[in-house]
């Protein structure tokens, strides 16, 4: 955790689950503190403060609190503490290098050794296979045998968790974490997946039926933005199979393929629609390694609302909440006039969700590639040109979300022209 995050969507979320499961319980924070960093825009995805009426009515206390807060311009952990009941016990101090990770370490424990509730929030969560205690990351993750030490009877355990590019995907990621601590003795895992911006899961162990049941409603009110994650395999060494993912992504294609199947590209072949979402999943998938199935039938689904008579809510009740909350960040509003709907992009970019972000850094490489190859007949090349300034300008505000795909983007940007055939 990092002062420069304080009041972002990641603090709603978790202080939303901390202040539903914390009544009745000595809540414990270790909030892993570190030096905040400059390298990339961590921290910046405040952009649900400026909706109001699809955030605030799931914790209107704490939304107006982490809104005064950002406002304030003095964004810092100690400011979102207040949100927490007044008996919370909170570690918060500074580990800047792992030499000093024995002592930090004696020093949580100590602090936090009354509370029967404990949350752990390191910023880049459970410790991979093959991470070093000498690394510089090192202090951003907490260690499995440090997990042990810290659970005990009659004590829960609430561990952060930002997912990572493990391979099987995020499930398979999650039912692997919640399989260890199994083996490792742990009575009760109940992982909790936010996959609002970028993914990450909250691994309660050893609750009790009563905060179970807490975290089980706050998955239920937060619907759309938290789930609880299917973990009944965690007893087995089975992998997971991929079925249900590759039946939302091929179902997707489907629908795409068939609402899309009127239309037509603007180029000289008037090649079929449906080319252009498949693109995306393709390069979301092949160049980007992405593997969340709900980013990629995003993708595949991100034009049915702007450019046919599909409603968003047609999309969420054939592919759930979280496909549809990312095309619904994707879509534009077209009852505004074209200019503004670009300007729009360019504004909104850098408060968009890490999948949206990941959807529109396909959109804009394949419409760039596709100007560049085979433009829309009547495009001149001031055009063209003028189409490739204004994706820069959008892309602008998405870097910071997957290496590969910027490059990608970088590379079709040199090769001037290209864009969106529907010039968004």
């Amino acid at each position: 955790m990092q002062d420069r995050y304080s009041g972002d969507i990641g603090d709603f979320i978790k202080l939303g689950l901390l202040r539903a499961l914390a009544p009745g319980r000595r809540l414990g924070v270790a909030w892993f503190k570190t030096p905040d960093e400059t390298h990339n825009s961590d921290g910046r995805h405040v952009g649900y403060l400026d909706q109001p009426e699809r955030w605030r009515h799931l914790d209107a206390d704490l939304f107006a609190h982490l809104r005064e807060t950002v406002s304030s311009g003095k964004r810092s952990i100690s400011m979102l503490e207040p949100t927490l009941p007044p008996s919370t016990l909170c570690h918060d101090r500074v580990l800047s290098s792992p030499a000093e990770r024995r002592a930090w370490w004696s020093d949580l424990r100590q602090t936090l050794d009354p509370a029967d509730l404990l949350f752990v929030d390191p910023d880049n969560g459970l410790a991979p296979a093959g991470l070093s205690r000498g690394s510089r990351k090192s202090i951003k993750s907490i260690f499995w045998d440090e997990v042990a030490q810290l659970r005990r009877p009659r004590r829960a355990l609430l561990v952060y968790h930002h997912q990572t590019r493990a391979k099987g995907g995020h499930h398979a990621e999650a039912t692997s974490i919640a399989a260890r601590l199994v083996s490792e003795g742990a009575q009760r895992v109940l992982v909790l997946r936010a996959r609002v911006w970028s993914p990450r899961l909250f691994v309660l162990i050893d609750g009790d039926d009563a905060l179970e049941t807490s975290a089980r409603e706050f998955a239920d009110r937060w619907a759309g933005a938290v789930a609880i994650v299917d973990t009944e395999e965690a007893g087995s060494t089975a992998p997971e199979a991929p079925a249900s993912d590759l039946a939302l992504i091929l179902s997707a294609a489907s629908f795409a393929a068939d609402r899309h199947r009127q239309q037509r590209r603007k180029d000289a072949d008037a090649s079929p629609y449906i080319n252009h979402p498949l693109a995306l999943a393709s390069i979301l998938a092949v160049e980007g390694g992405v593997t969340d199935p709900a980013t990629i039938a995003a993708a595949l689904l991100h034009d049915v609302v702007e450019d046919t008579e599909t409603t968003l809510q047609e999309v969420e009740a054939r592919f759930g909440s979280a496909v549809a909350s990312i095309v619904a960040e994707v879509t534009d509003d077209k009852n505004l006039p074209k200019e503004v709907r670009k300007q729009l992009q360019v504004e909104k970019a850098s408060g968009k969700s890490e999948p949206a972000k990941l959807v529109k850094l396909a959109d804009k490489i394949a419409n760039l590639r596709d100007i560049a190859t085979c433009p829309p007949a009547d495009w001149s090349r001031e055009r063209r040109s003028a189409y490739f300034d204004w994706a820069a300008q959008v892309v602008q505000g998405l870097r910071g979300t997957n290496d590969r795909l910027e490059y990608a983007f970088d590379r079709a940007l040199a090769d001037r022209p290209s864009s969106e055939f529907n010039d968004r």
